[in-house]
């Protein structure tokens, strides 16, 4: 029995150990690989990656992905991401196993960030929101380089919003908009910013919503 057990307790260890230099051998020199489609210049000048298309340009800071190694490849169709060690070129750390996989969820990361810049200034990004309640309406003007939305939505004077740059506005109604960009982040927040300023109203509806989104109310009080 002693002997068995011996004998098992080599083999885990010979197993585990085998395992941990595959591990090693199969991490270094890893790259991620992403292609770029048609249409699409990218430029990368540490720490800002431009990706040119032909609904804009958009530029993405990586400066919080510490060790981060992009390159071009040699026919110029793909970028290849790679994770470096200070006084390293360009490969994986020799490390355990968590180390290599929290380098590769980083660069699957880096990699999903630069395929929605790809998404945006190819096909770009678009929200539809509309505005409800009584006597609520909404209109677009040009002030020099700026288009204001002026909005009647309860306030007892006109509520003016200046969208970004980057956000093109169409007002198709009096309660209708849509919102278009080639930066996400930058959408998200603009139609976010227009559903806080209406005051909240969790009884009769009232305010500016995502087109179709139904609000959870409450019951008025009765005397």
């Amino acid at each position: 029995m002693e002997l068995e057990s011996h004998a098992m307790m080599m083999l885990r260890s010979y197993s585990s150990a085998t395992r941990r230099k595959r591990l090693r051998e199969k991490d270094i020199g890893n790259e991620l690989k992403l292609e770029i489609p048609d249409g699409i210049v990218v430029e990368y000048k540490y720490p800002n990656l431009q990706v040119a298309g032909p609904l804009g340009v958009k530029e993405t800071n990586l400066e919080i992905f510490e060790h981060l190694g992009i390159r071009l490849t040699e026919d110029g169709k793909s970028l290849a991401f790679t994770s470096y060690t200070p006084g390293t070129s360009y490969t994986f750390a020799r490390g355990p196993k968590w180390r290599s996989q929290k380098v590769y969820h980083r660069l699957n990361q880096v990699a999903r960030l630069v395929e929605r810049d790809f998404e945006g200034v190819t096909s770009g990004y678009r929200k539809d929101l509309e505005l409800r309640g009584l006597g609520f309406k909404w209109a677009l003007q040009t002030e020099g380089n700026e288009d204001v939305l002026t909005m009647n939505i309860g306030f007892s004077h006109e509520v003016r919003y200046a969208f970004p740059k980057a956000v093109k506005c169409t007002v198709m109604n009096t309660t209708e908009l849509f919102l278009e960009s080639c930066c996400k982040d930058t959408l998200g927040r603009t139609a976010k910013d227009l559903i806080k300023l209406p005051r909240r109203d969790v009884y009769k509806g009232k305010g500016i919503f995502e087109k179709g989104f139904t609000p959870r109310l409450k019951e008025a009080k009765r005397k």
